[in-house]
């Protein structure tokens, strides 16, 4: 695993701003946290990243635009506690817009290749997933309409049903 010595107190900085994202979904940890007195900033000593992932590719990609440090997750990190744990999606967008903006393309919001994929990860191992794209409709063969269970029907199937058994009844009139 790739290890980053020490990081310059401007790159520390986007660290500890970005640090609750990197750390819950990159796997970045710190080993240590000092104190620049001539800049007035926190440096961070031995930073690493989880397996595939390059330390000073992601510094390069979070500096680019620096943020402020959010005061609960900075100061977290810097007393190295555990990082609250992401409850929703629109989080790690959140995170992922702030942080990662303009690092493919400049002037827009899209994340890096290993990003994306580190979220998806991550929302796959904590049940965020979603699959996209359209559902697969439902048969519903109206010489077996006793096996059909109309609690499992959404709004939509049921209104077809409607229509398709009041058509057959016209039809057999």
């Amino acid at each position: 695993m790739e290890k980053l010595e020490s990081l310059s107190p401007d790159e520390s900085t986007c660290l500890l701003a970005a640090f609750r994202g990197l750390s819950e979904i990159l796997g970045c940890t710190v080993d240590e946290w000092g104190f620049d007195y001539e800049s007035n900033c926190f440096i961070a000593k031995g930073v690493s990243f989880k397996e595939g992932i390059d330390p000073a590719q992601v510094i390069r990609d979070i500096s680019m635009y620096p943020r402020r440090v959010d005061f609960i997750d900075g100061g977290r990190a810097i007393m190295g506690l555990s990082q609250i744990p992401y409850t929703s999606t629109n989080e790690m967008t959140q995170f992922m817009v702030q942080s990662f903006k303009g690092s493919v393309v400049e002037g827009t919001s899209k994340a890096p290749t290993y990003l994306r994929q580190a979220v998806q990860d991550y929302k796959n191992a904590h049940g965020f997933g979603t699959k996209r794209g359209p559902k697969p409709k439902r048969t519903i063969r109206l010489d077996d309409l006793d096996s059909v269970d109309a609690l499992s029907l959404d709004k939509d199937e049921v209104i077809r049903l409607k229509e398709i058994i009041r058509k057959a009844e016209e039809l057999n009139v």
